[in-house]
């Protein structure tokens, strides 16, 4: 999760001085001709720095930095709410005009921390050790607040216990623009918060520090965790993503994940494992929410469930009708609806987008008719 963020504010003079007044000169810890620091060690604005940055001219920029300890967000308070809520706690920001809004703001700093399981914790590190990739200040985490770079990039892992390990990382302005994909998110003073924070869990630059991890302990497999969707679903299909994800759990399904770090973009496949059968597939991102279900025994159930119109309609309607798909082999997933019978490609059948969650709940009824069929043949009952 992320620990600690820099959040940078653009201001006009006006702002600036309305902003310094309400913060109380006077307690200002450090204080040069353009620079004011305001520490406040036990609270979530733990640092604010109000800075002039050019007052030979008679245009320049008036620059607020504001330091949040993300580990003190103790509500379950969408993050920018949280961080609104603070704004107003300090200098009433709700009552300054002009004030760039907080979710636009620029980032300068971030630290996150993460626990990665692995298989053996000792030989990870001994093998960590043996790398000429790691420096041993990398290795020990009370050494975490000599030598982390606030300008570059930083990180640090050290044993937790027998199966685990903690990940640090620290990341500054130049890399975070080095790692910024698209030019717009870009700015003077860092990079737009969009890009670097979900709330709970920062996917972009961790994604490399995980992988390395991994990859020095030879676990062939995704750094990822299918919960760690959640953050990147639209509002509206966060509890229809739930669902998949606890009738994933109940068979016993074997997730395997892609992410995407530039389009927060999620590809999660659900197999069997004994024998390995793709089961369904999840898609998602802030825009998108939608689910791929492989019911090639469709026609043997179907009958005894009571599906709505609208699972119905997409049943047939998102993939085209199978014509036996003679150039990919595909023999077609026969359909019988209302007395009809229908034809639909292995390759495309059966995708279920923009429902509500009744609906997804019908779709997880048809994956659940479908699962036990494939356990049964596994187990050799049929």
């Amino acid at each position: 999760m992320v620990t600690k963020i820099v959040l940078v504010h653009v201001l006009n003079k006006e702002v600036f001085e309305t902003i310094w007044e309400r913060l109380n000169p006077s307690k200002a810890v450090k204080s040069t001709k353009n620079k004011y620091t305001f520490c406040y060690e036990c609270e979530p604005v733990s640092e604010i720095i109000l800075t002039e940055t050019d007052t030979k001219n008679q245009i320049h920029s008036y620059i607020m930095q504001a330091t949040l300890d993300c580990a003190k967000k103790d509500t379950d308070m969408d993050f920018y709410d949280w961080v609104n809520e603070l704004y107003n706690e300090k200098f009433s920001v709700t009552d300054i005009e002009d004030f760039l809004p907080y979710n636009q703001s620029s980032c300068s700093y971030v630290e996150y921390e993460q626990i990665i399981p692995v298989e053996n914790a000792a030989k990870t590190l001994e093998k960590l050790l043996k790398s000429d990739k790691w420096k041993p200040e990398q290795l020990d985490m009370s050494l975490w607040g000599n030598h982390k770079l606030k300008n570059g990039f930083a990180l640090y892992a050290a044993k937790q216990d027998k199966n685990n390990f903690i990940l640090r990382a620290c990341c500054g302005v130049p890399f975070l623009k080095k790692k910024c994909g698209e030019a717009m998110m870009i700015n003077t003073n860092g990079v737009n918060i969009a890009f670097i924070l979900d709330p709970h869990t920062e996917k972009i630059i961790m994604h490399w520090g995980k992988t390395v991890i991994y990859e020095t302990n030879r676990i062939n497999r995704s750094p990822y965790t299918p919960g760690d969707m959640m953050g990147d679903v639209p509002v509206g299909d966060k509890a229809a993503l739930e669902i998949f994800i606890t009738a994933a759990e109940k068979y016993d399904l074997k997730p395997d994940l892609t992410y995407t770090p530039e389009r927060r973009y999620w590809k999660c496949v659900y197999y069997f494992k004994k024998p390995k059968q793709k089961i369904f597939t999840v898609w998602t991102s802030p825009d998108e929410f939608r689910v791929k279900a492989n019911l090639f025994k469709i026609d043997e159930y179907l009958s005894d469930c009571n599906i709505t119109e609208t699972v119905k309609n997409q049943l047939l309607s998102n993939t085209g009708e199978c014509a036996h798909c003679e150039n990919q082999h595909c023999d077609g997933v026969k359909v019988t609806l209302d007395g009809q019978v229908y034809y639909r490609c292995i390759y495309g059948a059966f995708t279920f987008n923009n429902l509500d969650v009744a609906d997804f709940n019908t779709v997880i009824g048809l994956i659940y008719k479908e699962g036990e069929i494939a356990r049964q043949k596994a187990e050799g009952e049929i």
